[in-house]
Formats: C-alpha cells, structure tokens, sequence
C-alpha cells in the first residue's frame, strides 16, 4: 500500500524508544509549636584518597536536641566544594548551590574526588531542616583529600590460617583493574552524559506518544493508518523535540565514542560473533518501486543480507528456516517460513541436547546476526552517502582506515550504533519538515481502508535490535496463523543442525575475562548486541502444570 507523505513521515517517529522515569520528593511536616530547644546537625569531616569516591549515608547526620522523635527532614545546600577538587553528586546528578537533598537520599549522596586535586582540603556547607518544620543553623562538612592510603595487609592466593589455627584457603586475588581503563576525568564527563542520555530518551518517548498517543504501545496506528491529526501546537512540539535531540546526539554521542575507544582498543580483537548479517531495512524511501524487494533495497536504512565475506545479496524469503532441535519445543524440524506451528515442550537444561526457549533461525542454513552493525553495513555495502563518510571517518578515527572488518567487534558494533543514532536523528529532522510542508500543500490524507480483510502475507522490517520477521494468514478479519522472528532470536540462536554455535554464542567465544566471577568483557559484548530476552523468550505453563525456571545470563539460559 503507498502512503501519502503526510502519513509515511508520521510513522517513522513512532519507533523511538524511551525510559520514563518518575521522581518525587516528600514534603515537610510542620507543626504550630515552635520548641525552644531547637535540634541541630553538627559539624563534621571525611576523608578519601584523591580520584576515589567519598560516599555518605543517613548515619553521617544525626539529629541533636528538639523534641522526641524529632529527624532530618531535608539539607539545603549553601556552598559546594572548590571546583577544582571534585564533583558533589546526589544519585549520579551532579549538584548545585541551593539544591533540597531529601534525608532518603543521603545515602546517595557522594563526593568525586579529582585525580590532581587544587588543594587537598575542600568543605561544603549546608542548612538542615527537621520534620517540626524547623530549620537549624548552618553545618560544615570537611573533605580531606589523601595522596596515601593505610591499606590493609592483602592476602594473594594462598593459605591463611586464624590465631585459634582454623586454616582459611582460596583464591584472594580479584580483578587488576584491567577492564576498567577510563581516566577519573572523563569516567566523569561519561557519567553526566549518560545522565543526559535519560532525558534525552525521555524526549524521544515524547514523540512517540504524541504522534502515537501513548508510549509504549502507541494505539492510533491503525491497518490503512492513523486515528493521529497533527495541530499546530503538536507539530511545533515535535520540531522542537526533533531539533534537540539531533543536537544533543552531534555534540555528545559520537565525541565521546571517540574519546572512550582509545582507552578499549583491544575490543575491536574480540566479540565478533559470527561474521553474517540480516537487515531486512527500515524507513521507507520516496517515490515507487516495481517489487518489495526494490522497495527494502531503497529504504533509509536499506535491506542487505551480507556473508562471511561481507558480501551483498537481496533477501529470499524461502531461505529462512527456523531449527528446533536445541529449543523447548516439540520435534526437531527444521521449518520453512512462515507457516509452521511451534509447539512448547519443556525437558531440562542440557546443553548437549535441549537449553534453551530460543528458537534456531538460519539464513541458507547459517546463523545470521541482525541488529545495529547488520543495517550499518548494509547501508555502507549500497553506498548510503551518510553512512559512508561517517563510517570511514569513524575507521580512520580508530587507526584502521578502509579497514570495515573492525567493525566486527564489541567496540565496532557499539561505536556504528552512534552512528547510525546521528543518521535517524537528521532523518527525524527532515521528516517534520516535511510533514509540516505536506499538511501546508492541503495533504491530509491519514487512512485508506484496507480493500480485503481476507488473506496472506509476510512483512520485513526493523526493530531497533534488528531484523524483524513477521507473517500471517487473515480470514474475513480474524487471524488464522502467525509467525514472528524477532531480532533477538536471531542474536541467541542456539546451536544449529551442523553444530554451529549461534551469533552471540560465537561473539562471547574468546572474550577476555579477568575475574570469573565479573565477567565485564563478556557482558560488554552482550550489551553490544543489545538483546532483549523478554521478547525472545516466551515461557508457556504446560496444562500438565509441571512447572519450571530459567535464569538467563550472559552464558546462556539454565
């Protein structure tokens, strides 16, 4: 069906996703009697080395005289610490002169201390109000910022034995600090930007919802199109989210890629996975084309299925199958798609048989990984002009110029994911103009009536974590059979018919682990996929009611 411009650019929004988050602040109590022994908070000092944390907790101010069952209430802060010795931090959100820290949050409260302090004896004050309403007199608290620690005696893999002679043995040595490699000072930056990475997210749920209605789960999307009509107000509103977003996304996400990678520059060794990839491409592009396939090939972010030698073909349909033989489900077929039935069929946790609720789905027969990387490299291998110049801007920036092959990796599959953020970022842009344009030229067609309401098809398009696979059959209205692939099934696909291990699998193979019981390598390569195993996983209770539970971790689901 071809959509009017009005309608195609409104759609495109909609696929932003978005962390709502919800903070509230208790208010006083205040009572007529005002007491003559008014409570108070003393003075009082800390001390930590310098470029660590000083932390805080509820225990650090106590509550002196008043009446019984008098408490803090709150602190307002008056002057913070020197600037040129650290950060004063409530919850991760740096704080300023004048701030309400509530009493509940005190244990939240922190001060980060720079590597190369100014001077290393800083203060910061505060007045401190009570649950009667009242407010005591100004406190002072001393930071004293230590160049040398009294550290404890260590032991190092190796026997211990108690004064009684009880006799304590294991391995005591714990992670060298090797997977962690950022300077205090940019951990710093990192941290405000992650920060202002939630509103942005929250900003971009805005969108959704005021085109969609709601979010998530946007409701005015409609088969033939959409109960959403724009007003001015709404389309003002969504210029303005657009443009702010795109700005904060040029200015903060690719710099600080940039900046971080040198510090991770052995993950562009490890994390590869298994070197195919889907993308069945997302974004309509304008005018008409003679075949779907055409049509997915001229997508924003175009369509590609690309080979272990970065080669690239067009998608056929009649090559994707979906393996049975390693899931919880009945039989070990192998499944041409679509229309196929899966029938659950718990047994137990045996990774020489049976692990997993993840379905196997081949393409040719192989494991294919779908996600970020897939559509980037799709759209670099059909010379998107965008994608192109950034991603070479992006290798040359890593010291590995024309060399795409890196990209292969945990570091190379999160820094294209900035990437492409700043590509659909612009496109937002240009889709609200253009909307805005549409509805100016009198276009204000929303919804065409689906012309049969009996049938059968098959839909390709793109999730934010990939490659999403969806087909049904349709009689008079009513859904007789679906079949969905999700992104994330492609990414934990088990072991296939011929032994293969699937996508992640494979990328978790050889990562670097410096402590196993903190594994952070191996989830920095999870992460790198962006999986999501409530959508891959899907636990049924049997009629039987035999009941089970699976646990899932970067090493699998037991």
């Amino acid at each position: 069906m071809n959509h009017s411009p009005a309608f195609r650019r409104m759609l495109a929004p909609v696929l932003a996703l978005a962390l709502v988050c919800t903070l509230s602040l208790p208010a006083s109590a205040f009572f007529w009697n005002k007491k003559t022994d008014v409570p108070s908070v003393s003075d009082f000092s800390k001390n930590g080395m310098v470029g660590q944390v000083i932390s805080f907790s509820a225990g650090d101010f106590p509550v002196s005289g008043g009446s019984g069952g008098t408490a803090l209430a709150a602190i307002t802060l008056k002057t913070l610490p020197d600037i040129g010795t650290g950060m004063l931090t409530v919850g991760g959100q740096p704080l300023t002169e004048g701030a309400l820290v509530d009493a509940s949050a005190l244990s939240g409260l922190q001060f980060q201390a720079l590597p190369t302090p100014s001077v290393n004896e800083t203060a910061f004050t505060f007045l401190p109000s009570f649950t009667t309403g009242e407010t005591g007199e100004e406190v002072t608290v001393t930071l004293y910022l230590l160049t040398e620690a009294n550290e404890a005696p260590i032991a190092r893999n190796m026997d211990l034995s108690t004064y009684k002679n009880v006799a304590i043995t294991g391995w005591f040595d714990a992670e060298d600090g090797t997977a962690y490699q950022l300077p205090p000072e940019l951990d710093l930056i990192c941290t405000a930007h992650y920060l202002e990475a939630l509103t942005m997210q929250a900003k971009a749920s805005q969108i959704s919802a005021i085109i969609g209605g709601k979010m998530p789960h946007v409701m005015t999307l409609v088969p033939g199109g959409t109960a959403f009509v724009p007003t001015d107000q709404k389309l003002d509103e969504l210029k303005a989210l657009a443009d702010e977003i795109y700005d904060w996304v040029e200015s903060t996400m690719i710099p600080d890629t940039l900046a971080i990678a040198p510090y991770y520059i052995d993950a562009l060794n490890w994390g590869k996975g298994c070197g195919r990839y889907v993308a069945w491409g997302v974004f309509e592009g304008p005018g008409d084309y003679a075949s779907y396939t055409e049509q997915m090939a001229n997508r924003y972010l175009p369509m590609g299925v690309i080979d272990d030698k970065l080669n690239l073909s067009d998608v056929q349909e009649n090559l994707i199958t979906e393996y049975m033989g390693r899931s919880w489900y009945k039989g070990d077929a192998t499944y041409t798609s679509p229309y196929f039935v899966t029938e659950p069929e718990y047994t137990e946790y045996n990774v020489e048989d049976r692990y997993t609720w993840v379905k196997c789905p081949a393409y040719d027969g192989k494991p294919y990984e779908a996600g970020g990387l897939s559509r980037v490299l799709a759209a670099y291998k059909r010379n998107v002009p965008f994608v192109v110049e950034q991603v070479d801007g992006l290798l040359e920036a890593l010291g590995a110029p024309g060399q795409i092959g890196v990209a292969q990796s945990t570091l190379g599959r999160t820094a294209v994911r900035q990437i492409e953020t700043l590509y659909i970022a612009g496109l937002m842009k240009d889709w609200v103009a253009e909307l805005i344009e549409a509805l100016k030229s009198g276009d204000s067609e929303y919804f065409r009536e689906p012309s049969t309401i009996t049938g059968a098809g098959t839909g390709f398009w793109e999730a934010p974590r990939g490659a999403l696979y969806h087909s049904e059959s349709i009689k008079d209205g009513k859904i007789e059979g679906y079949q969905i692939i999700i992104p994330t099934t492609w990414n934990l696909a088990p072991i296939n018919e011929s032994g293969e291990h699937g996508p992640m699998e494979q990328a978790l193979i050889g990562n670097p682990v410096g402590d196993i019981e903190k594994p952070i390598n191996a989830l920095r390569t999870v992460h790198s996929f962006d999986p999501c195993t409530a959508c891959a996983v899907h636990i049924t209770e049997p009629a039987t009611g035999k009941s089970f539970e699976t646990v899932t971790s970067p090493w699998g689901v037991k």
